[in-house]
């Protein structure tokens, strides 16, 4: 075995090694196509309930508050919070006062959080690319040799919230050197992975995550009219249905040519509206939008369209009183079960929101008209959202509402017996470990992944121990390797 082991180590030091690691892609380019989402890593502020904070922005929506970390390329530093771009590492240094969230979006496969000292985070949520950013990578490694609590609180329903989106491959490693509790009120970590992966890691120990059918508690939304107003349309005749309501308008193009839009209308007595026909749209464009178009007015008369015209040959015209914003809108209720849907509007005080009922359209099964309510306080409505499964596709999910990884012992990569440096017999404990040989007798017990002489022996970056890592301790011991970097 002796002369085994010498012509094992002297292989080992001739030979080289590749150390696989996380794809170094970094943070997507502050030079993206314009529209697409560039890469940001924010700290999202909560109030003391752990709440959401926004302001009004210039738009007059609604926006988070949030301490920028890296934006559009440009990195900002926060007490306690300093990102480094050349390594994509945040570090996080007795960041324990406040309520804040984590939001990671299109760091890359290599983003580290560092922990140093005693943190605390309300959330973390990482998202990838999906289809418009090419499945740009959201993985991440927590390392550093601090302590880290997410959701301590349990106000949200998982502590770790991964979006990884279609057909990524997500690795979550939490290093052995921190000590990492994360919590949530159903699941300590939660995954939307849909036709992608997910690993988690403490080290090189794989953590149990189980793979559901995907359900999402999703906002409950109606399809209807709202924002009463009149509208002046120019009529038209469909031969097929000489009674209905028909709006002819011709659009004319910055290069000169024209089409020709047809839209069908029906009449709600109760309310005195006009409201437009979308179905019937939709039946009859051809291409499944709403818009019923012609290139020339020749083919509207072929379809059986035409003007209507008055006693002196003139478009005619006329006034209706209608609603628009057709579309989808979240529903809220209140205390009472009574549901609304929330709008907006711009007064004097600037913008002010107000409160629409819901009501049924018998002419329009499965529409609704939402009416101007002034007797309901906005505030006092809260938004109703409903699980519902998605078809095909699936999740990940921790099993239980709380997972702690307690830091592993300290050790020296390399140092194996312990003596405080790295010499030839380090190589040859970890080459007898890789043949499965222990050595408890000199107080080395290999059995174990989480003791500190197996730790120090698994140097190459892959899991176990083998006679790749005791080739790298062997390099290090002559001065040809640097563990440490």
């Amino acid at each position: 075995m002796k002369k085994t082991v010498s012509v094992l180590l002297a292989c080992l030091l001739a030979a080289a090694l590749l150390v696989p690691g996380f794809a170094k892609n970094g943070p997507y380019a502050p030079e993206a196509p314009e529209g697409w989402q560039y890469a940001f890593l924010r700290l999202i502020v909560l109030d003391e309930n752990e709440k959401g904070q926004t302001v009004i922005n210039e738009y007059g929506d609604e926006q988070e508050i949030f301490l920028p970390l890296y934006e559009r390329g440009t990195v900002t530093e926060q007490e306690g919070a300093v990102y480094d771009l050349a390594t994509n590492t945040l570090t996080l240094t007795d960041f324990n006062k406040g309520n804040y969230k984590l939001r990671i979006n299109l760091m890359g496969d290599d983003f580290t959080l560092c922990v140093k000292g005693t943190c605390r985070l309300s959330r973390i949520e990482v998202a990838g690319g999906g289809v418009m950013q090419p499945k740009w990578g959201d993985n991440l490694r927590i390392t550093g040799d601090g302590t880290l609590s997410v959701n301590p609180n349990k106000t949200f329903e998982s502590g770790v919230y991964f979006n990884s989106q279609e057909e990524e491959k997500t690795v979550f490693i939490v290093d052995p050197q921190v000590n990492f509790t994360v919590s949530g009120s159903r699941t300590a970590i939660e995954v939307y992975a849909a036709t992608g992966t997910f690993t988690m890691k403490s080290g090189d120990k794989e953590i149990a995550i189980t793979k559901k059918e995907a359900v999402r508690n999703l906002g409950v939304s109606l399809e209807g009219y709202s924002n009463p107003g009149t509208k002046q349309i120019c009529r038209c005749r469909n031969a097929a249905d000489p009674e209905g309501i028909y709006h002819l308008v011709e659009g004319v193009y910055g290069d000169g040519h024209s089409e020709f839009f047809v839209e069908r209308y029906f009449y709600v007595a109760k309310h005195d509206l006009y409201l437009e026909d979308y179905q019937w749209g939709i039946e009859h464009s051809g291409d499944g939008s709403t818009e019923v178009k012609f290139n020339t007015m020749e083919e509207a008369n072929a379809a059986g369209f035409s003007w209507i015209l008055d006693d002196e040959g003139n478009e005619q015209w006329m006034a209706v009183n209608g609603m628009g914003n057709y579309g989808s809108e979240d529903v809220y209720q209140d205390a009472a079960g009574n549901r609304y849907i929330k709008d907006y509007t711009y007064g004097e005080q600037g913008r002010q929101d107000i409160v629409l009922t819901i009501e049924p359209l018998e002419e329009a099964p499965g529409k609704y008209l939402f009416l101007y309510t002034p007797d309901v306080d906005p505030e006092t409505l809260t938004e109703v959202r409903e699980d519902r499964v998605i078809e095909g596709m699936f999740d990940y999910e921790f099993p239980k509402a709380e997972l702690t990884l307690e830091a592993a012992p300290a050790f020296v990569r390399g140092d194996v017996d312990g003596d405080g440096s790295v010499t030839a017999s380090d190589a040859r404990y970890a080459l007898r470990a890789a043949v499965g040989l222990n050595d408890t007798a000199e107080g080395l017990d290999f059995s174990d992944p989480n003791n500190r002489c197996y730790l120090a022996a698994d140097v190459d970056g892959i899991a176990g121990i083998s006679a790749g890592d005791a080739r790298l301790i062997l390099r290090a011991a002559v001065g040809l390797e640097d563990l440490e970097a």
